[in-house]
C-alpha cells in the first residue's frame, strides 16, 4: 500500500501511519500488558494491526480507486490459507509441550506448509491474487 500511495502523490503515508500506530499501541499496550500479561501485548497488536489495516485500506479506496471487488480474491485466498494454518497450528499449540524438542520443531514446519497448501488449493479456484504470486516466483526459480 505505501509504495503505491507514494507512487501517486502521498509521500508523507508512511509517517502518518507511523504516528497512528504510535498513538494506537502505546495505550492498547499498556493497558492490556498490565491486566492480562503476554496475551494482552498480543492481542493490543493484533486490534494496532486491525486499525492500521483498516486505515490502509480506506487509504487505498480512496486515492487508488480500488474497489471490493477488486481485492476480494487475493482477501478470500489469504483468509483460507490463514485459516488452514491456524486449523494446524492450534493443536500444536495445545499438545506441543508434551514432545520432545526435535519432533516439536520438525511439526513446526506444519502450519508454514498448510499455509502455502492452502493458497495452492483455494487459489487455484481463481485466476489471479496470491496463488499467481506464488506461481510466479515458483516458476522464476525453477527455470
Amino acid at each position: 500500500t505505501y509504495p503505491l500511495l507514494v507512487g501517486v502523490g502521498f509521500p508523507d503515508v508512511r509517517f502518518k501511519m507511523s504516528v497512528l500506530q504510535f498513538f494506537v499501541s502505546a495505550p492498547l499496550l499498556l493497558v492490556f500488558t498490565r491486566y492480562f500479561s503476554i496475551y494482552g501485548a498480543s492481542w493490543a497488536m493484533l486490534i494496532n494491526g486491525l486499525v492500521l489495516a483498516i486505515v490502509a485500506s480506506y487509504w487505498s479506496f480512496r486515492h487508488l480507486g480500488l474497489r471490493f471487488g477488486d481485492i476480494k480474491t487475493s482477501l478470500l485466498v489469504t483468509f483460507g490459507a490463514a485459516l488452514a494454518t491456524l486449523l494446524v497450528s492450534a493443536p500444536l499449540y495445545m499438545y506441543g509441550a508434551d514432545l520432545s524438542a526435535p519432533v516439536f520443531i520438525a511439526l513446526l514446519s506444519l502450519p508454514a506448509l498448510a499455509y502455502v497448501c492452502g493458497i495452492i488449493l483455494i487459489g487455484r479456484r481463481y485466476a489471479s491474487g496470491p496463488y499467481q504470486t506464488l506461481r510466479m516466483i515458483a516458476q522464476t526459480i525453477l527455470k
